[in-house]
């Protein structure tokens, strides 16, 4: 497995981030992001982004980060389902950490809704603490969850 930051987002790859992004809250009911939506995130001087793909190439999972000043905040970690359970979150997490503390960040922030387990065992195995909740912050076919805010010193 490959993880490498990404400088200038391709339309392959804003193709390939989006068909991930739908597939990887397909379950929530949630509406994936399109790649117009990726590559203008991805525009703004603030954003990181950080792939996992194979070594064939294939992308299995992304990273897309927004710095303000000494914080980052995770605007999303997608995972292809069919490459769950191999590491690509973990790594991209490892290596988004070390880049982020490089560029002098001190405090990484995320949302994720109530509603999903996996995500939150994997950020409360990484270090991250929950330090409070916004209430009916995602939005669910069967009604609103809220979402657990979280954030790790780095």
């Amino acid at each position: 497995m490959r993880l490498d930051r990404i400088e200038t987002l391709s339309a392959a790859l804003a193709e390939d981030l989006a068909r991930i992004h739908a597939a990887a809250f397909a379950e929530e009911g949630a509406r994936g992001w399109s790649p117009e939506e990726l590559r203008d995130l991805h525009a703004r001087p603030s954003a990181r982004l950080w792939t996992a793909q194979e070594d064939q190439g294939a992308t299995l999972a992304f990273l897309l980060c927004d710095l303000v000043l000494d914080e980052a905040e995770i605007l999303t970690l997608a995972c292809a389902p069919e490459s769950r359970r191999r590491g690509a979150a973990r790594g991209l997490l490892n290596l988004a950490r070390k880049d982020l503390k490089s560029e002098g960040v001190g405090i990484w922030r995320l949302e994720v809704a109530e509603d999903n387990p996996p995500a939150l065992s994997l950020y409360r195995a990484f270090g991250f603490q929950e330090t409070a909740r916004r209430r009916g912050y995602f939005l669910r076919p069967t009604g609103p969850i809220d979402a657990k805010i979280f954030i790790l010193s780095l």
